[in-house]
């Protein structure tokens, strides 16, 4: 479950595995359907998502209702509405899967505890 997570983690930096541990425990596993919203416009983001399996997609809408997508992140990559999770104010867009997904979220609070 944590090895794609695991991988990514090792190539950005030298970690024990008590650390990697540790990081991981710190992720929860979801599983999505297609199309399934994380975070709605105007909502705040509380998670930061790893892409196990599968596509999540940062898009806007206009007032006409037209949606613009801004961003596309697959297996092996993190995704958020990083403007809404560092400042902790309502998201200026969605984040949608595109297809059935596993993720791996970690909520902010966890997030920072592992910074610090």
């Amino acid at each position: 479950m944590y090895s794609t997570l695991e991988k990514f983690i090792k190539s950005k930096t030298v970690v024990d595995d008590q650390t990697l541990k540790k990081i991981c425990s710190c992720f929860e596993l979801i599983k999505t359907n297609r199309n399934e919203i994380l975070l709605s416009y105007n909502q705040v983001s509380k998670h930061y998502y790893f892409i196990n399996k599968g596509g999540v997609r940062l898009f806007t809408t206009s007032k006409g209702g037209n949606e613009s997508s801004r961003f596309f992140a697959f297996a092996g990559n993190f995704v958020t509405a990083l403007p809404s999770f560092i400042d902790q104010q309502p998201a200026e867009e969605y984040l949608q899967t595109i297809q059935k997904s596993e993720l791996l979220r970690i909520s902010r609070t966890d997030f920072y505890n592992l910074v610090d």
